[in-house]
């Protein structure tokens, strides 16, 4: 059996309680059962909807997922805070990878400048990728990331791959570091689908406000 608690709405209190049993699944609001019904994997792979007190819709939905299936828990579409299909801890990760990256190359190539000139691009490179990483926080913006992921393949993810067969010959390559921003770099791209979510979600509800508004 399986326990979770979600909050209806960001920094809400907890109040939905989701018991994921064998044989049956229970949904209860304010530990009030609202719904009981079969829960083997071939009933949630269909999804069940429910109707909240205050007219939103509640649907679960069992999903493929990494290492294991996971249940999938929207409200009116949008994932509930903090359940395995919410878009914000990855968008958060993301960012975090960024200012990592970009806090990084810009301290490296202003301390290292005046000895090493050509850190002047790292420099920027970094100033860039903080630059990106706040836009991607404050606006949820996409496409800055999308750039910022695209930038350091472009300049500096590249260049170390082609550089890899020194480690062959004998000569010398930071691996670690490497792998160490490979790693960041990856978070960031992590944070593409999320954020595409996001936008595509938002423009949904824009496009359906507004035929709310012009339906007599």
């Amino acid at each position: 059996m399986a326990t979770f608690h979600y909050a209806l709405k960001r920094k809400g209190q907890k109040r939905l309680k989701i018991i994921w049993e064998s044989q049956n699944l229970r949904v209860l609001l304010d530990e009030i059962e609202i719904a009981n019904v079969p829960g083997k994997t071939a009933d949630l792979q269909n999804g069940y909807k429910f109707p909240l007190p205050d007219g939103s819709i509640l649907s679960i939905q069992i999903v493929t997922g990494f290492p294991l299936p996971q249940l999938q828990i929207n409200r009116n579409d949008f994932p509930l805070p903090g359940s395995p299909s919410d878009p914000y801890p990855k968008i958060n990760r993301a960012c975090g990878a960024a200012f990592i990256l970009g806090g990084l190359y810009a301290a490296i190539g202003s301390f290292l400048f005046f000895r090493y000139p050509v850190l002047l691009g790292s420099t920027i490179l970094g100033v860039i990728l903080l630059i990106l990483g706040a836009i991607t926080l404050t606006r949820k913006s996409f496409w800055a990331l999308l750039l910022a992921v695209l930038l350091h393949i472009i300049f500096l993810t590249i260049p170390n791959i082609l550089t890899l067969n020194k480690t062959l010959t004998g000569g010398f390559l930071p691996t670690a570091d490497v792998l160490f921003r490979f790693y960041l770099v990856f978070e960031m791209m992590m944070g593409l689908q999320p954020l595409w979510f996001l936008k595509t979600f938002k423009q949904k509800m824009a496009r359906q406000t507004n035929l709310n508004r012009t339906t007599p």
